[in-house]
Order: structure tokens, then sequence, then C-alpha cells
């Protein structure tokens, strides 16, 4: 359990950042409305920190500080807690900050959580690793309030987007850095196979060839041809060229 301690102010040059944080940077236009706000009536919600040895760590409200500062404020509400490293990690990716995440950092961030906090290596008396992947994905549902297949999905399109990137070209790695959750899970059989062929339809994304509603129906007609013969070569894609706008479906969360 946190222990709730009373509402303080503190002031916000004593504040440090989440070390946990996955953004670091915050895009100064998400603030604009937040700033105005904050003139108008304050920070109506304290932040919660926890004390460190030069001040404070921000466990949640990242945003309300940085408005705050821009807003030419001095101090802020603060609510300070005797938290773990464990319980600031997984603040880290509760925070609002986390939904404004690529979908390339948010399986980072996740897989990181997942590494140092959750996976265990050693499978128990009972049962085998299975068993013991399953318990580690149980206890970061209860513990995060993410669901169980969402954690699948971040993990596995994060070991799939690092598989596609390994001596990969700089082109290839930007490429593959913006696609989204969604269309990794669709690659992922392709990459099993073929990390060439991944990576080329990967770069056929980035190039606007293939929309995202069209992936998972390129896959499977490739997984469909490649049956009872070797892998295709990736001249067998089919690419589809996006007439206006941008790839859709970018947000796999």
């Amino acid at each position: 359990m946190i222990e709730i301690s009373e509402i303080t102010e503190l002031l916000i040059d004593q504040l440090r950042g989440n070390p946990w944080q996955p953004r670091i940077n915050i895009d100064q236009d998400d603030l604009t409305d937040l700033v105005s706000s904050i003139k108008a009536q304050g920070v109506t919600t304290p932040i919660t920190v926890r004390r460190n040895a030069d001040g404070y760590e921000i466990a949640d409200g990242h945003m309300r500080t940085a408005a705050s500062k821009r807003a030419g404020a001095k101090i802020i509400p603060a609510i300070v807690r005797p938290l773990t490293d464990r319980q600031m990690k997984i603040l880290a990716i509760a925070a609002n900050t986390f939904v404004r995440l690529r979908d390339s950092d948010k399986e980072t961030a996740v897989y990181k959580l997942w590494e140092s906090e959750f996976k265990t290596e050693e499978p128990s008396a009972k049962g085998g690793r299975r068993d013991v992947e399953h318990t580690g994905l149980r206890q970061m549902e209860r513990e995060t309030g993410m669901d169980e297949k969402m954690i699948r999905n971040y993990l596995n399109s994060y070991e799939t987007r690092h598989k596609m990137s390994r001596e990969a070209s700089r082109e290839v790695k930007d490429a593959v850095k913006e696609l989204s959750t969604k269309d990794m899970a669709a690659l992922a059989p392709v990459a099993k196979e073929s990390t060439k062929i991944a990576q080329e339809i990967a770069m056929a994304r980035a190039n606007r060839k293939i929309r995202s509603s069209d992936l998972r129906g390129v896959v499977k007609n490739l997984i469909r041809q490649s049956k009872g013969a070797d892998w295709l070569d990736s001249k067998e894609l089919e690419p589809v060229e996006e007439k206006r706008g941008g790839p859709s479906g970018e947000s796999g969360s």
C-alpha cells in the first residue's frame, strides 16, 4: 500500500523528474490549455512526489509542473509519498505523458518495466517457463492496471521491432520506429520468417504505399503464397498507394 500524506506546497525548483519517465521532452504546444487553466485557477490537483537526497522526484504531475513553471508559478501543491523504485516505474507509464508517446516508445517503457520488475527466469516447481511468464504478466496487470493482453502486445511488438531494427540502415530503423503497435502485430509472422521482407513492408508503410488497414491483408496473402515453398522474395509484395492523408491507424493503444 502507498501511504498517503497531507497536501503541502513545494518550490518548483526543488523538483526533479521521474528517472524512469519515458517521455524526456514535453511538447510546449501540449501545455497551452493547461497553462491558461493554471493562470486562471491554479493547480487544482496536487502532483505526487517522493523525497530524494536533492529534494523531490515527481511521480505523477510532470505536465502540471511544466505548465506551472511556464505560467510563472514558484510553488505547486504536492502530496509527498514514500514510493519505492518499482512504484515510481509503474507511475511513469500510468501518467498522462505516456499516452502521448509514439507506440515504439510505449513498448520500450513497458518492456523495461517488465524486464526489471516482473520477468522471472526460473521456472516454478509445479510449472514451466510459460507458467512463470503468465504469473509475471498477471502480477504486472494487477499492479499497473494495464490489461494483460495489452502488455503482451507491447512486449511482442517490442521484440519484433528490435529484431527488424538489428543491423538495419538508419532509414529502415526510422521507418520501423514509426510503425504502430497494431502494425507490428500484423508484421510479426513475416518478421519471424524473413526480417528483410518485414523491413521492406515497413518502408512501404513509411512511404505510404501500404495503408495500415491493408497491412494485415498483405501479410495474410504473403503467408498463403508461401505455404509449401521457400519464403517469398520481396517482389511478391503488391503495395497500394495512399492517395491522400497520412497513414491510418497509427495508434495501437
